[in-house]
């Protein structure tokens, strides 16, 4: 289901996120390649870039604008790729995390990976129907619930060791952290985006309330990705924590 694109004739790019069956690639333009490399491999693609078609009925799923709300415009099927080399990105962080979880058996490994990086793929549909059935499968979705309990588990424990300041500016780097080994989740980014910014308004003494707090991260997100409006957990993650401010 996809219209032809101009063709493009190569286009030089690091890989961001890879499984089995394909390949995000990043540049100016992100696309996706149907073939599975390395994260932090570097490639130049040549081929026809395709764009994804739009939804062809109201109110079915629309897979040209999800990609959007990804940064991905274009696919590419069957391309020339030669390999350049490689180099260290942040996006290996999350790697790194999933070759750790592999170590586990397979039932933990499925929670853990849901739990900690949002891949609910290993949970079978038995366990993701009872999940829904007794109401807790936002948990398994990153909630920004995560980044709460982890913030305040992490600032109780450096609080014995560490002063305030210095326990702020570590939880802001954890923050950022975790976005990546989260895949840059909008409920994690949204959560560290504010928990981040309420620790900066409190050292500037600037009196901002929650609610200008989400407000300023709710323009903040739409300023850099504008289609994010059009993303269901974005949309979910702060209609829920604008009624729990209200």
């Amino acid at each position: 289901t996809y219209q032809e694109h101009e063709p493009v004739v190569s286009s030089e790019c690091i890989v961001t996120d890879s499984n089995d069956e394909k390949s995000v690639c990043k540049s100016i333009d992100n696309f996706i390649i149907y073939e599975s490399y390395k994260v932090g491999d570097i490639l130049r693609v040549k081929g026809d870039f395709v764009e994804p078609r739009s939804a062809s009925s109201p109110f079915t799923f629309d897979y040209k604008l999800y990609l959007r709300t990804k940064g991905i415009y274009y696919l590419v099927y069957e391309p020339e790729i030669v390999y350049l080399g490689r180099v260290n990105t942040v996006y290996e962080i999350r790697e790194k995390v999933k070759v750790y979880l592999d170590e586990f058996p397979l039932n933990t490994r499925a929670y853990l990976y849901a739990l900690i990086i949002g891949d609910k793929s290993n949970l079978s549909e038995d366990v993701l129907t009872n999940l829904k059935d007794v109401g807790i499968i936002h948990l398994f979705a990153i909630s920004g619930l995560h980044v709460g309990l982890m913030c305040l588990i992490l600032r109780k424990i450096l609080l014995y060791f560490l002063e305030e300041n210095q326990v702020d500016n570590l939880i802001i780097v954890f923050l950022m952290i975790y976005i990546v080994i989260a895949g840059f989740s909008v409920s994690v980014v949204r959560a560290s985006v504010m928990y981040s910014l309420v620790i900066l308004f409190r050292k500037l003494k600037i009196p901002f309330s929650s609610l200008d707090v989400i407000s300023i991260t709710f323009i903040l997100f739409l300023l850099l990705i504008p289609f994010y409006i059009y993303d269901v957990g974005f949309q979910l993650s702060f209609i829920v924590s604008m009624f729990l401010i209200l």
